[in-house]
């Protein structure tokens, strides 16, 4: 695990996106983890939230509360989340 991006607070839930190779110890294709932490002491991770296609790795980033729905992934006037981007 290295380099913490996308750190949001939402909801009363501290988000927090890193990079990491799930497959190995070492350095590889990098995807981003995703935890999340009511009082930043207890951590739980969550399912990959970024993974790395067959062109390029997922490296450096940042994450926004679309708190508006400007990017339209929200259904309706809905504010999008995690699960408008990962349906079950």
């Amino acid at each position: 695990m290295n380099d913490p991006n996308g750190m949001f607070y939402s909801n009363g839930t501290y988000h927090l996106m890193y990079q990491y190779y799930p497959d190995d110890s070492v350095w590889g294709p990098m995807h981003w983890g995703h935890a999340v932490s009511k009082d930043l002491v207890k951590w739980e991770e969550l399912p990959i939230a970024l993974y790395p296609d067959n062109k390029k790795y997922i490296i450096s980033g940042s994450a926004v509360v679309d708190t508006k729905n400007t990017s339209g992934f929200g259904k309706g006037n809905e504010v999008p989340n995690y699960s408008h981007l990962y349906p079950a």
